[in-house]
């Protein structure tokens, strides 16, 4: 059992059932497959980690009701068996508006450093909000342009730093002057819209959630990286919601934009202000190992001004690297490059040889684990297809993370094996067809949403960059920190080292 997988655990055995108000409707995760079991029960596949669920007839027909649309009902025994499905990322609540506070309840805090200009665009795109929220504190954090006037002009409230501090310092000491049970961090390149709240004012009627974050999408812009950052930004982590859990599908959110419980960040100390980058991650991770929810809701966006010069685009992806070493330190083993099970790693390091014995020993090795795993999904009517369907999952997704991090983080070494070695030159060139089957998800993703992303060429080229500027900065900010934490993998057997199925019967 992983770290994360324990940590989840002493969640559910301690935190107390949720209480959804009335009209709350449970969506379940695209993720989640449902199988048939022995007896008549039904399986649910899916959430993050992944694991099996084990309904009874009575929560199957509970659960398939929820499918259909149906709310979640009042006795404690199905409020208990939504608990469960969201603590596992297996659904989402979807809370009736008006359940939970309103824009009044909330202040605005944004920290700026010389951003004038897009400020006065941030600010403009609150249209009414700025109304209908109790204040918008803009804390100028030593600008040398006019940032603080532009606030000013807005009506919103300024604090006036004379020296930078940093934003992790600007957003406390904005919160320090915060009266209301909630706060909204928004950072000053950033653009809204008047409504953005709405979405995310209803999931604080669950006691249990301390930060909801919204979708962090790139503004559009035409130049090659602008197209790229539409379907690769950094801060835009995908347009499902989820628990925001480390080891989970979504490890993280940004601050660029976060929703959170007044209090509850006054508790942890607000933001770490020794953290230049990352800090927001680290406020994420000890809110949820202080026994709060941080969800993900997509529902509700604000778009990000990307950075299209390559050589400011390649700094800020350096920079995000060098926070990898400070994480490490005050979340021990939370930063993993790969996390995947001992039998994916010895098939896919027998294949990388690329002599017949090797790939003959890895076909082997993915093959006899695919039959080794049934034993653990007897529950199941059919275990040897969901077998053979988990394996090759895990294989094939084993495989596309080695691949990847040959150039996001073990470039160095890659770099000097190329070097050297032929064998390790065609290694190096298959581990791109990743980034090329990236690109076309990508341009299906791209073209629903009207956006037209680089060419292959252009884009691999983009990915390299992106990776390679995040790779050195992670091993920077490593050195310094004198950890080697970010640059281990982590073994983990797929399901889980837990039994493979739970029961999630009320």
């Amino acid at each position: 059992m992983t770290a994360s997988e324990q940590h989840s655990d002493d969640r559910a055995a301690h935190h107390p059932t949720r209480s959804y108000p009335e009209g709350t409707i449970l969506q379940i995760d695209d993720s989640v497959e449902l199988l048939r079991g022995v007896d008549g029960q039904i399986v649910l596949m899916g959430g993050s980690p992944l694991r099996l669920l084990r309904l009874r007839s009575r929560a199957r027909t509970v659960v398939e009701r929820w499918r259909a649309g149906g709310p979640i009902a009042s006795p404690e025994a199905e409020q208990r068996l939504a608990t469960r499905l969201v603590d596992a990322n297996i659904a989402h609540p979807r809370i009736p508006p008006g359940a939970g506070p309103s824009a009044a309840d909330v202040t605005v805090v944004i920290p700026v450093h010389d951003r004038a200009v897009e400020l006065d665009a941030l600010l403009t795109s609150f249209g009414d909000l700025c109304r209908r929220v109790a204040e918008v504190i803009v804390v100028d954090d030593g600008s040398r342009d006019r940032s603080g006037d532009v606030a000013a002009r807005h009506g919103a409230t300024v604090i006036r730093r004379g020296v930078a501090t940093g934003p992790g310092a600007a957003r406390n000491a904005g919160l320090e002057r915060v009266r209301t049970p909630l706060t909204a961090f928004v950072d000053s390149d950033c653009v809204a819209s008047p409504h953005w709240l709405d979405a995310l004012l209803p999931h604080f009627a669950d006691q249990r959630v301390a930060i909801i974050a919204p979708r962090v999408a790139s503004l559009a812009d035409p130049s090659v990286i602008g197209r790229y950052e539409s379907v690769r930004s950094a801060l835009d982590v995908g347009p499902r919601p989820a628990i925001v859990r480390p080891g989970t599908r979504v490890a993280y959110v940004p601050a660029a934009a976060l929703l959170a419980r007044t209090a509850v960040i006054r508790e942890l100390g607000g933001f770490d202000e020794r953290m230049r980058v990352g800090e927001d991650v680290d406020l994420i991770w000890r809110t949820v190992h202080g026994a709060h929810d941080v969800r993900y809701e997509p529902a509700s966006v604000i778009h990000h001004r990307a950075r299209t010069a390559p050589t400011s685009f390649a700094q800020r992806r350096y920079a995000y690297g060098t926070s990898a070493g400070p994480l490490d330190h005050r979340h021990p083993g939370q930063l993993s490059p790969i996390v995947l099970s001992p039998w994916s790693a010895a098939a896919w390091v027998a294949i990388a040889t690329t002599t017949p014995v090797g790939i003959a020993a890895g076909v082997t090795i993915a093959v006899g684990s695919a039959a080794a795993l049934p034993a653990k999904l007897a529950m199941l009517a059919d275990p040897k297809q969901a077998a053979w369907r988990l394996a090759s999952r895990g294989h094939l997704g084993a495989g596309e993370q080695l691949a990847r991090s040959l150039w996001r983080t073990y470039l160095p070494l890659t770099v000097l094996a190329v070097g050297a070695s032929r064998r390790a030159r065609r290694v190096a060139v298959a581990s791109l067809l990743p980034y090329v089957l990236d690109h076309r998800r990508d341009r299906q993703h791209g073209q629903q949403r009207d956006a037209r992303i680089p060419g292959i060429l252009s884009y691999v080229s983009l990915r390299l960059l992106d990776d390679g500027a995040y790779c050195v900065g992670v091993w920077r900010g490593c050195i310094a920190a004198r950890t080697t934490g970010p640059l281990r993998p982590r073994m983990q057997n797929w399901p889980g080292r837990r039994p493979a199925a739970e029961d999630g019967n009320p």
